[in-house]
């Protein structure tokens, strides 16, 4: 991590469009260039979560960027000390992963996806149904990510109302910073210059794009994974059915870049091992190999080739995954 961020040309960092926002959070969707040397670097969020970053946008930007790098490695700690799984493996495989280090490098806030989902199953199983629900809303400042993470808590009714109020308390706070974020966010998706490089998005976005009609392909790999992860964690325990939504999350999202794999290391630090097929994908996605892939640009099909790998390791998991637990179950 050190060496990454050593190395790493000052123009790559994603944290400017943090900071602006942070800054302007009446105004988030104005400042698309808000990256260093004019790049186009938008912010991709809701309002409302630029709202509770404004301690940021008060500090000198060394500073802000210093405690933003801090308050990540932090949630990782605690999301890796608050799993209710298998923390000695999910820490070894947070200290080793190429997207950890690379969203370091980057300064981007995936990490607390991990944290929301680790204290909402905590509250799950502390019977506190409505506020994991709420705790799951709070993914609503990064909307790709909730439509897959939702579904494990939707059983229960309290949870889906705890999900339902969050999200309607985020989009009214969202509402009264900025009246028009809604025209201004789909503004700022349908921009050109967001996806330059679809091929090195590591879910069905990437496949998508070298199809006929890349839309269409896609919208109908998402709903089809949608349809696979309703019926893969209706009766699965929730660190199950979490650690596959997340899973899920990344690989259905329609923007999602190699920082975005740490969503995979709850389900694939799991099942690691050489003992099986199974278990060798999940150190094949665990391993950084699938990542640099990715980031080749040495060829289109160098990128294309490692994200259809990646996602080909991480469903035959899944499908390991579902098969384990019922043959647990009829035991």
């Amino acid at each position: 991590m050190a060496a990454a961020l050593a190395t790493k040309p000052p123009a790559v960092d994603d944290f400017p469009a943090f900071y602006t926002a942070a800054q302007h959070p009446g105004a988030v969707y104005a400042n698309t260039n808000s990256g260093m040397s004019g790049h186009f670097l938008p912010w991709l969020r809701i309002p409302s979560y630029a709202w509770m970053l404004q301690p940021f946008g008060a500090l000198p930007y060394g500073t802000a960027r210093v405690l933003w790098l801090i308050a990540i490695g932090v949630a990782l700690a605690l999301f890796a000390l608050l799993w209710r799984g298998e923390r000695r493996s999910i820490a070894m495989a947070l200290c080793w992963s190429f997207p950890v280090a690379f969203g370091f490098a980057l300064g981007q806030d995936t990490g607390f996806v991990l944290l929301i989902a680790a204290v909402a199953i905590l509250l799950w199983l502390r019977n506190r149904f409505f506020l994991a629900g709420l705790c799951i809303a709070i993914l609503a400042f990064k909307i790709t990510f909730l439509f897959a993470l939702a579904i494990p808590f939707l059983r229960s009714r309290r949870a889906a109302a705890g999900i339902g109020v969050g999200v309607a308390a985020q989009a009214g706070l969202s509402f009264a910073i900025e009246p028009g974020w809604v025209r201004h966010y789909l503004a700022v998706l349908r921009a050109s210059a967001l996806d330059p490089e679809p091929l090195k998005m590591i879910g069905i976005r990437s496949i998508a794009s070298t199809l006929p009609y890349p839309r269409i392909a896609f919208a109908l790999g998402f709903a089809a994974l949608m349809i696979w992860l309703w019926h893969m964690v209706a009766d699965a325990p929730i660190i199950d059915g979490v650690s596959s939504s997340l899973a899920i999350a990344l690989i259905a999202a329609p923007h999602c870049y190699v920082y975005d794999g740490v969503l995979l290391i709850p389900l694939l630090a799991k099942f690691a091992s050489f003992e099986s097929w199974p278990g060798r994908a999940a150190l094949f996605g665990l391993s950084p190999m699938p990542f640099l892939l990715i980031l080749a640009g040495a060829s289109r099909g160098t990128a294309l080739l490692g994200g259809a790998l990646l996602i080909f390791s991480t469903c035959m998991v899944l499908r390991h995954s579902v098969a384990v637990r019922r043959e647990t179950d009829n035991q």
